[in-house]
């Protein structure tokens, strides 16, 4: 009869033998291993700023078990250097099978920022706490200048009201070809997010504001602001007869502070309504004075609501955020278990009936 407990050590024991045997045996035999480069990948083409590279090593293994591994040096680096220092992770690769690594390296090298990259892959393996190099490969990275991109004149008006809505131009180019985002300076301490290269903008403060303009090229290299165009914001005349008041509401995108054309604008105490046009202008007139609710709204943006008080000629600036819509998931959920509630019900009283 057969000792099923006997019958369960021994097996166990086995499988113990194997496993131990299995990672102990690659470990013992690591001086016989030998790295050899047969395929790298990710080698840049050419460079311009400073930025680290990472290269894909595939190796293979020519010898017996063991830890491989692969690192980039510089070709024209001086000076002495340690074969245990810079090397990515090892690899355990068993005999003749290929192991994958990705060294990493800073550029620029020893030759300074305008210069090629002369660089070296050296494939090696584990030994003792030291890495012994069995295989390179040289590899060159030519350096190509980044051109710092360039804003021009400014163009927009010398002179405008407070309340106005102003519109600023530029024109910014890149020697390299890359796309050019622009941020504005807008004098009166507004600063505007990187984006178009026009801008509109209402001053709320009578003075003279200095406008400027700053480029950044799609590698992120940024250019120097532009000399910068001087506005003279002057305040509002006084306005004719009361009761014959106007308001004039500009409309924007929040983010981008492009005018939005074909707003609706609505004062809730009348019952016409005013679209803007492609200034993201609207004049209403002939207003008494009073308090007035103001609502904007425009397919795509949340809609808008203020009120305003009229003693005078007024201006009203709008800046509408873009919507941003719900998952309709948990919805749907509570429509589908209220019909199959429904459901169940009539079926229910259908079997008492």
């Amino acid at each position: 009869m057969i000792n099923v407990n006997k019958l369960i050590f021994i097996v166990v024991a086995v499988l113990i033998i194997v496993v131990v045997g299995f990672f102990a045996y690659p470990l013992a035999v690591t001086d016989d291993a030998e790295a050899h480069i047969i395929q790298t990948s990710n080698i840049p083409d050419s460079w311009s700023t400073p930025c680290t590279i990472t290269i894909g090593v595939k190796l293979k293994n020519m010898g017996s078990f063991g830890h491989l591994s692969a690192r980039i040096i510089d070709r024209d680096l001086v000076g002495p250097w340690q074969n245990d220092v810079g090397w990515a992770a090892s690899k355990l690769a068993v005999s003749y099978l290929t192991a994958v690594v990705a060294p990493t390296y800073n550029l620029p090298g020893a030759n300074g920022p305008d210069s090629d990259f002369h660089g070296r892959i050296q494939a090696g393996h584990l030994s003792g706490g030291t890495y012994y190099i069995d295989h390179t490969r040289d590899f060159t990275i030519p350096y190509i200048p980044n051109h710092v991109p360039v804003v021009g004149e400014i163009s927009g008006p010398s002179s405008s009201q407070v309340g106005e809505l102003v519109n600023f131009y530029c024109n910014a180019y890149d020697d390299d070809g890359d796309s050019v985002q622009v941020r504005w300076d807008l004098g009166d301490g507004t600063v505007s997010n990187w984006g178009y290269t026009s801008i509109t903008h209402t001053y709320t403060t009578p003075g003279a504001y200095h406008v400027k303009a700053q480029p950044k090229d799609s590698t992120g290299l940024t250019g120097s602001w532009s000399a910068s165009k001087q506005i003279e914001i002057s305040g509002y005349t006084p306005t004719p007869t009361p009761g014959e008041y106007t308001l004039t509401v500009y409309v924007q995108d929040k983010e981008s502070l492009q005018p939005l054309e074909n707003a609706k604008v609505k004062l809730e105490e009348s019952s016409n309504s005013y679209v803007t046009d492609s200034s993201g202008k609207t004049v209403i007139y002939n207003l008494n004075s009073g308090s007035y609710s103001v609502s904007v709204k425009k397919d795509g943006y949340n809609d808008y609501k203020e009120t305003v008080n009229i003693n005078q000629n007024s201006v009203l600036t709008v800046k509408l955020e873009k919507q941003v819509f719900p998952s309709p998931g948990f919805e749907f959920l509570t429509l589908l278990v209220g019909l199959i509630a429904v459901i169940y019900l009539v079926y229910r009283k259908g079997r008492v009936i």
